[in-house]
């Protein structure tokens, strides 16, 4: 039967759509409770850190504890929407993630000119989502990763590469396998806000604090393109990607590295709670969990020359 158009659900649609109801609930809860237990118990205090630089906040204030809460608990849902995804299928991630379709048309362009495409995105709570959808359509696209990965990242990659996606941690091999994708007319993504033994200096939310350029190196090394990737939570299982690009700013790799930055934090303070980095990234006294410097990955001068041939 249908009413002003639009079709009635059946009883076994409305149980299903019932259920889920119910079922966010729960997860929103569990997921809360336990991000307020690890928060109260002095964990994440990293995260917690680079959220009182965000906000403005004293590191005891309330407030700052409520939105670490927050974030932690927005994270925590959104990597049981990523399992739930990943593992229902290609369906069940074109259902929950809508990319901008200006967006694709963008990459699309780039890549029917030759021209690779580094897809550059900050560390938000639904970037494997985001990830996952952008690999239906661009399948084979790489991206670089932390190396060393402990046992939960290993299991979420496998999850990931499942839908096409070339996971490759940060080395010698795997910077020169971005060079020859890149110079193919290929896409490849990494992160621009982890913090880093080497890199530079860049400023982001005002303050200094040591960030890779290895996106801006790579694209300029290969004529590529830069595409900043934006994923955003929207609803209970419903996600949204879009990108924009950033063209050469006319100075060197770093001034192109700070203008990508400054897009990034744009979006990252349109959605606080949903910027999920838990490594410190400005030095605190009150922090007890160390900076995590990749002291593994390469030293800048061996990267130029892996990067330039």
């Amino acid at each position: 039967m249908a009413h002003n158009g639009v079709s009635a659900l059946n009883p076994t649609e409305q149980t299903n759509n019932w259920l889920r109801r119910v079922a966010y609930v729960l997860v929103g809860a569990l997921a809360s409770a336990l991000a307020r237990s690890l928060v109260r118990r002095g964990h994440f205090s990293g995260l917690k850190s680079n959220l009182a630089v965000i906000h403005g906040l004293s590191q005891d204030s309330p407030d700052l504890e409520e939105k670490t809460i927050e974030n932690l608990s927005i994270a925590f849902v959104c990597y049981v929407d990523f399992f739930i995804i990943a593992c229902r299928g290609p369906d069940a991630i074109d259902a929950a993630c809508d990319l901008d379709p200006d967006s694709l048309r963008l990459i699309e362009s780039h890549l029917e000119h030759g021209k690779g495409v580094v897809l550059v995105a900050a560390h938000s709570s639904s970037l494997d989502i985001f990830m996952l959808a952008m690999s239906r359509h661009f399948p084979g696209t790489q991206a670089l990763t932390m190396p060393q990965p402990k046992l939960n990242t290993r299991i979420m990659n496998r999850l990931r590469g499942k839908y096409g996606i070339l996971l490759t941690p940060i080395s010698s091999a795997s910077l020169r396998t971005a060079v020859r994708h890149l110079r193919g007319g290929g896409i490849v993504g990494i992160a621009a806000d982890v913090p880093t033994q080497y890199g530079a200096q860049l400023n982001l939310f005002g303050k200094p604090c040591q960030l890779p350029i290895g996106h801006t190196r790579l694209a300029a090394a290969t004529n590529s393109a830069i595409v900043v990737g934006v994923s955003q939570r929207v609803g209970p299982g419903k996600y949204r990607g879009f990108g924009i690009d950033v063209p050469p700013s006319g100075g060197d790799e770093e001034d192109w590295a700070a203008v990508v930055l400054e897009v990034l934090e744009q979006h990252i303070m349109e959605r606080p709670q949903e910027w999920f980095m838990p490594p410190p990234l400005w030095p605190s006294p009150t922090v007890s969990e160390a900076p995590l410097l990749f002291q593994h990955r390469l030293p800048p001068a061996l990267t130029s020359r892996l990067i330039r041939g």
